[in-house]
């Protein structure tokens, strides 16, 4: 009966969010999205590997009105607290398809697979049927990103043996929402996150080895978030103890090989053909220079990683902004701040009620969840220190919060089970209170969300 209401609510909660915030926020506005469907773009018109070209730019061909929208929105993303008018929107939103080809530079997207743009293209693909404006097929994009994580969402909450109050809590972040909203591949890097850390805790909750389809399922799962995320590789490590078995037809030792080659080529791919270095403001990025400078500093990264943290930077970027930062550029939506403070209880608390599950959840198997989580966590500040950051720079700059997400979902899997060492009665009360509180507080999220986009990006 639990398993029934968590999805029902689940979906009461994020359908109406969705919606609210795919149809709302004005295009582009999202954090990335104009990179995001300019490369959903490339594909759409058969572009499925980008280029680079001679001059040291990245991306491939686009529709050059898609270009004019994004002139058009400029204001919003360039002057601090602006708010969307009537003149901005209904010239946006009047454009159509149809203009001629042209480059747009997009080295922060063009090296991702086309395979979590697949929503994303959809929605293009029919808005260009229907001949939608572009501004209209951008919405319709999101709205096909925001139906299929949804359901991938909804899936992972119905399949969680274990953990499936983190996973509810995340799943309903504001930022989570957000992300499946728009036409971000992170909405399906989230959604595809829970899928995959509900079908690990089926067999760890069982005591058995995983399934022929489970297996093969998480196998697909892993490498395609770790074609658009290597650092998701980590979560290979849940094979390991999970495989029905070391040698055979559906083995470890066949899919492993096929797993290496197609992230491992998809990553030297892009890094030998397409990919470029992004300069931003004063930051000269090299990552032979960074690597050249570790070689010879091998603990600079750490140096820098607590430099990070230190100046406040490390909470804001992987706390506030993993919990619900909206926006992109200056047009960033923050909400209240007690917000965060209760949703980081509430994160607690849903961790505990994890913790306090009925059932068997070996030791041994939460540290090596906990050790998924702190090797693709350092991975994500590594990959950002070699590509996005100053050589020798005191900071690892460019982390945005969004990439922790699926991390987060997996911290249930990555605490120990208390409820043995606990008088039944206890551990059953404590739960219910903490299954309670997980599942309300999304009401706060449903009251206070649609307040604050509205008094920012809807027009007066």
């Amino acid at each position: 009966m639990l398993r029934r209401w968590r999805v029902l609510l689940y979906l009461f909660y994020a359908v109406p969010l969705v919606l609210f915030l795919a149809i709302n926020m004005p295009v582009y506005l999202n954090a990335d999205e104009t990179n995001h469907l300019m490369r959903a773009e490339t594909v759409l018109d058969g572009q499925l590997i980008g280029t680079r070209t001679a001059d040291g730019r990245s991306g491939g061909e686009i529709d050059d009105n898609m270009l004019s929208v994004l002139r058009i929105q400029w204001p919003l993303l360039s002057v601090p607290e602006a708010r969307a008018t009537h003149a901005i929107t209904d010239a946006a939103w009047a454009i159509k398809w149809g203009g001629p080809r042209t480059f747009a530079d997009i080295p922060n997207t063009i090296i991702y697979p086309p395979t979590l743009y697949a929503p994303v293209i959809a929605g293009l693909g029919l808005g260009k049927l229907l001949d939608l404006s572009i501004a209209q097929s951008f919405v319709v994009a999101r709205l096909a990103n925001g139906l299929v994580s949804i359901l991938i969402a909804a899936l992972a909450l119905h399949l969680a043996a274990r953990g499936w109050r983190m996973l509810f809590a995340v799943l309903l972040l504001p930022m989570s929402l957000a992300q499946m909203a728009s036409a971000s591949q992170d909405a399906l890097l989230i959604a595809g996150g829970a899928l995959l850390v509900a079908l690990v805790s089926r067999p760890v909750a069982q005591e058995r080895p995983a399934t022929n389809g489970e297996f093969i399922s998480m196998a697909v799962l892993i490498t395609l978030l770790s074609m658009s995320r290597p650092t998701n590789f980590a979560f290979l490590l849940f094979l390991l103890p999970l495989a029905p078995r070391l040698v055979g037809r559906v083995s470890l030792a066949s899919v492993l090989p096929a797993m290496l080659a197609l992230v491992l080529g998809w990553i030297l791919w892009m890094a030998l053909e397409v990919q470029v270095q992004q300069v931003w403001g004063d930051v000269v990025p090299s990552t032979s220079g960074q690597v050249r400078h570790l070689l010879e500093n091998p603990l600079d990264f750490f140096r820098a990683l607590y430099g990070t943290w230190t100046t406040g930077a490390g909470y804001w970027g992987t706390t506030v902004m993993m919990l619900g930062w909206l926006g992109w550029s200056q047009f960033n939506i923050v909400l209240t701040g007690w917000f965060y403070t209760a949703a980081l209880w509430m994160l607690g608390g849903a961790l505990l009620g994890d913790m306090l599950e009925e059932g068997h959840h070996p030791p041994r198997f939460a540290a090596l969840a906990l050790a998924v989580v702190l090797i693709s966590a350092l991975g994500i500040y590594f990959l950002q220190y070699l590509t996005f950051s100053a050589v020798g720079g005191d900071e690892v700059t460019g982390v945005q919060g969004r990439y922790f997400l699926a991390l987060l979902a997996t911290l249930g899997l990555a605490v120990p089970s208390l409820a043995r060492f606990l008088p039944d009665r206890v551990a059953r009360h404590a739960r219910d209170v903490l299954t309670v509180t997980v599942l309300a507080f999304p009401l706060v999220t449903l009251a206070l969300l649609p307040k604050i986009v509205i008094a920012r990006a809807v027009m007066g």
